[in-house]
């Protein structure tokens, strides 16, 4: 795998992850204006919602899909069959729809592995009877046995995901320990190659954007983030800060990146406006 070169493919999960930050709302009509404005700006797949936190999430998916005739809109599900089911059902009319489904990768005895596995496994198997695109998420991954997660990325790749998301949920990476994290599963998974390797970092130490850059350097291609940081606790990687650090570090190789900064500046504003004051 060329590791200098590539796509990078920007997933905003402001509609999504982001509004789980305390005092953050949103009413359907601006998440949707949004969503628009994510789309005209280039970015590549809009995490729109999921049926987890209220009803209101799952109806801002769906009036967002069908609004949307470039970006992918993907909505986020649990392994539970239903919740698959709500999901795809939500993004029946997008022109480009993903699910998002995830497992934590944490276990803490061996006997559990093999009931991962297998959830790893329904839950794609479940998603991918309802939609073609499929990505699969390793909650927890950094706080994870490295072996634990390379059987379960593998088991996802084999049923049919077609992004894996290697998740530092509770923001405890640090740039050189993640990108050898990284290395250590593509070498384990070569398979990964044949797919799009994400990244979701959150910002518990202040470390998510340089986490997102140090990932890009050793071959993953799509970066997941949120607007102004926005999300639980420590909150998200910021898109705006990533694209710049992309653009700074990696532009004088090969790697391609396309996106509206005036866009994305508006974008940003909104958020700005509706976060809680301090």
């Amino acid at each position: 795998m060329d590791r200098s070169s590539g796509r990078i493919l920007l997933f905003d999960t402001s509609l999504r992850d982001g509004l789980q930050m305390r005092g953050l709302r949103l009413g359907i009509e601006e998440r949707v204006a949004i969503a628009s404005l994510l789309d005209r700006m280039g970015i590549d797949a809009i995490e729109a919602g999921s049926c987890l936190n209220g009803k209101q999430d799952l109806e801002g998916l769906e009036a967002i899909a069908p609004t949307i005739q470039r970006a992918t809109v993907c909505g986020l599900a649990s392994p539970d069959r239903a919740d698959i089911e709500r999901v795809a059902d939500a993004l029946q009319s997008a022109a480009k729809p993903r699910l998002n489904t995830y497992e934590s990768t944490r276990v803490t005895q061996l006997e559990n592995v093999r009931p991962l596995l297998d959830r790893v496994r329904d839950s794609i198997l479940r998603a991918k009877d309802r939609l073609e695109d499929v990505q699969w998420s390793a909650v927890e991954a950094t706080a994870s046995d490295i072996e634990v997660v390379c059987q379960a990325v593998d088991v996802a790749i084999a049923c049919g995901a077609t992004t894996i998301s290697i998740a530092d949920t509770k923001g405890i990476a640090v740039p050189e320990a993640f990108a050898q994290f990284l290395l250590q599963l593509q070498d384990a998974v070569p398979q990964l190659g044949q797919v799009t390797l994400a990244i979701h970092c959150h910002n518990h130490r202040g470390w998510a954007v340089e986490n997102v850059l140090a990932a890009i350097g050793v071959g993953a291609r799509q970066v997941e983030s949120t607007l102004e940081g926005i999300g639980p606790q420590g909150g998200n990687s910021n898109l705006e800060q990533c694209v710049m650090g992309i653009h700074d570090r990696y532009s004088y190789g090969a790697m391609e990146l396309d996106i509206d900064f005036n866009l994305l500046e508006t974008a940003s504003q909104l958020v700005r406006k509706k976060m809680p004051r301090a």
